[in-house]
């Protein structure tokens, strides 16, 4: 908009990105489990999630031709 002539934090170092180690807690699984109903669709994916370990956006992109039942694995 015209206010500032100069970005003032241009120069500034960018922080390294940490990992991040908050996991679910068994406990917790169980205690949302426990609210979601049966025939949920979501309860599908988030035991899914929960049991393979990939995360949501990676679960969005399977396809049929992904998935191997013969050898049990996506």
């Amino acid at each position: 908009m015209g206010y500032i002539e100069t970005n003032p934090i241009k120069k500034m170092k960018k922080p390294t990105a940490k990992r991040r180690d908050n996991h679910m807690k068994p406990a917790d699984f169980q205690a949302i489990l426990d609210r979601l109903p049966v025939h949920d669709p979501f309860r599908d994916l988030f035991l899914f999630v929960w049991n393979t370990g990939c995360r949501p956006q990676e679960v969005r992109h399977i396809e049929a031709r992904h998935v191997f039942l013969d050898k049990e694995c996506v």
